[in-house]
């Protein structure tokens, strides 16, 4: 099975909602001879494992729509402790 990458997403952000843990990513990266820490251009399609990982947070993934994308600069976080000023400042 198949996926596409989404924009923003690293190999993690991948494996979390595809399997509910980052932990996939290690098989995901073996399976398409690609670094672990390799940022994937969206669209790119890879190569799913067959196995479970967490089947709680897959299945709360799925129905939530769980779709993280921690790469992308153009989304601005409202869940950290910081302010965007702060963060902007001292960047």
């Amino acid at each position: 099975m198949k996926a596409t990458v989404k924009n923003g997403q690293s190999l993690a952000d991948f494996a979390v909602e595809h399997f509910g843990s980052w932990t996939a990513l290690i098989d995901i990266a073996l399976m398409n001879a690609i670094p672990m820490s390799e940022i994937p251009q969206s669209g790119t399609e890879l190569e799913l494992p067959e196995q479970h990982y967490d089947v709680l947070m897959e299945q709360y993934c799925k129905r939530q729509g769980v779709s993280p994308a921690t790469e992308d600069s153009t989304m601005a976080s409202t869940n950290g402790i910081f302010t965007i000023q702060f963060t902007q400042q001292f960047a």
